[in-house]
């Protein structure tokens, strides 16, 4: 679960889920269950899916299908990939920041987006879920979209 600031006063909350796991390469491809509630009731809650592809490094790359909009916009990713800390630069603190650009389809009308994000690691928590109790790691990630 995390925060998204869109810049003008409205927060968005994600809260995301795993739902599927499939081996691809030398780590997997995991989809996960994403619901977008606006903090300020601006906006429906809005549901999608993504896929995210764990790297055997620790490395998390984002095929970055969608940028969360309410109201049925179709969203195109013009350039960037995010990409989530390796173990190493989990452990050491190190950021990974970077910027997508996309342009956003609403309405007969296209925007340009940019997304500026900085993702880094915040500790190890322990987890109870119904699978089981696990150590998890925790990552502070921010989005700017403007």
């Amino acid at each position: 679960m995390y925060s998204i600031d869109y810049g003008s006063g409205s927060t968005v909350t994600d809260t995301e889920v795993m739902t599927k796991v499939v081996p691809e390469g030398d780590g997997a491809r995991v989809t996960i269950e994403r619901t977008f509630v606006w903090d300020d009731g601006s906006q429906p809650d809005l549901k999608d899916s993504v896929d995210f592809v764990f790297s055997s490094d620790g490395s998390l790359s984002v095929p970055f299908q969608s940028i969360p909009s309410a109201g049925g916009s179709t969203v195109t990713v013009q350039s960037g990939t995010m990409m989530w800390p390796t173990n190493a630069e989990f452990e050491a603190g190190t950021a990974k920041t970077g910027t997508i650009e996309a342009t956003v389809e609403t309405s007969g009308q296209t925007y340009a987006e940019t997304v500026d994000f900085s993702i880094s690691g915040a500790g190890v928590e322990d987890v109870t879920v119904p699978a089981g109790s696990y150590s998890a790691r925790k990552l502070a990630q921010a989005l700017v979209i403007s």
